[in-house]
């Protein structure tokens, strides 16, 4: 995967989490609530009331989308488990899912990033401070 390509999944992946309402524990895998992402945001930036009913919108469509880069996720495990019982690696096959994997990809970062510009239009310069670092916060938690 190239560079680009890499540094656009990072930035679809960050702003889902964000958005989505990342919740760990100790022994799980990350599980996503809208709901939850929606209290978060809400209190920690203090939101309006137009601002959380804009936010619940933007929570709800990335939340769509994540649900699809998931779903991408298990037709990579499924594609990997297949080429890896038979004998040889079937590289036209694998470079077709690669190459409809990529173009799946950009259509998500794509929405994602039209959701995250429209976002950003809703904030007000404290409240986009304010969550950006928390967003470095949170990356540095999660390395």
């Amino acid at each position: 995967m190239n560079s680009k390509l890499l540094k656009r999944v990072m930035f679809i992946g960050i702003t889902c989490l964000t958005l989505s309402g990342c919740q760990h524990s100790q022994h799980r895998i990350a599980h996503h609530d809208p709901a939850r992402a929606l209290e978060h945001l809400s209190e920690s930036l203090d939101l309006s009331e137009t601002q959380r009913s804009e936010v619940a919108k933007f929570v709800k469509e990335l939340s769509a989308q994540e649900k699809e880069l998931e779903s991408m996720k298990r037709s990579w495990y499924d594609e990997a488990a297949a080429q890896l019982k038979n004998p040889t690696i079937d590289q036209k096959r694998l470079d077709a899912f690669i190459v409809l994997q990529k173009d799946q990809t950009g259509e998500i970062m794509g929405k994602a990033a039209k959701v995250f510009v429209r976002f950003h239009g809703v904030l007000t310069p404290e409240q986009r401070q304010k969550l950006a670092d928390e967003l470095y916060s949170h990356a540095v938690k999660h390395q």
